[in-house]
């Protein structure tokens, strides 16, 4: 008997802590992110952290980096996970430094939302982590059959090209720590010495 009481109460504990998680409230913050040709460009997002880091500065903290940011003559503005093998194609700088060079790289899915005002909606309403999962859940199981839907641009994907201003960002973390994050582009510079802000939602912890 006190083996199931023990047994309950630990069930009870664990549900508790797993509801507890998914309803956590969400923080913003922001990032300005650099392209390439920037003089120790801000390239690298670690939402853990809430900030942006140069190659350099990145390479220390391989395990806490989401993103990164890139910009192509083709493909425009890029967000792009470390594991995507599409950061090597950005030159010798990213193949050897990052792509073959870091022990851990982070993966992970990236959907955007683009001209859809209901998701616009969702993300200046979005208040909670049950919220985002719910979002992206439904939207990867739908984005492929929204209208001018391209797989390239819109993903699922570890990299999305040609961004815009007020596209919305959806990311999920497929490491460890399954962390999501939902953002809008502010506003962006399409060139080599260009940038992009993002307006961020992660939860808080």
């Amino acid at each position: 008997m006190r083996k199931l009481l023990v047994f309950i109460f630990f069930n009870i504990v664990v549900s508790a802590n797993v509801n507890a998680q998914s309803n956590l409230g969400l923080r913003s913050f922001s990032t300005v992110l650099q392209a390439q040709n920037v003089k120790d460009a801000q390239q690298f997002i670690s939402f853990k952290n809430k900030k942006t880091y140069n190659l350099l500065d990145a390479s220390y903290i391989p395990d806490q980096i989401d993103l990164i940011f890139m910009y192509g003559n083709n493909t425009g503005l890029n967000l792009m996970t470390p594991s995507s093998n599409s950061v090597g194609s950005f030159g010798a700088k990213y193949k050897i430094n990052v792509q073959d060079g870091w022990d851990i790289k982070k993966d992970g899915s990236l959907m955007v939302l683009r001209d859809i005002v209901k998701a616009q909606m969702q993300y200046k309403e979005m208040k909670s982590l049950n919220e985002l999962k719910d979002l992206f859940a439904y939207y990867e199981l739908n984005i492929s059959g929204l209208p001018g839907y391209k797989s390239r641009e819109f993903g699922p994907a570890d990299n999305t090209i040609r961004m815009q201003d007020g596209d919305i960002v959806l990311f999920k973390s497929l490491t460890t720590d399954g962390l999501y994050a939902i953002g809008q582009v502010v506003s962006s510079k399409k060139s080599y010495e260009g940038e992009m802000k993002i307006e961020w939602k992660i939860p808080k912890k």
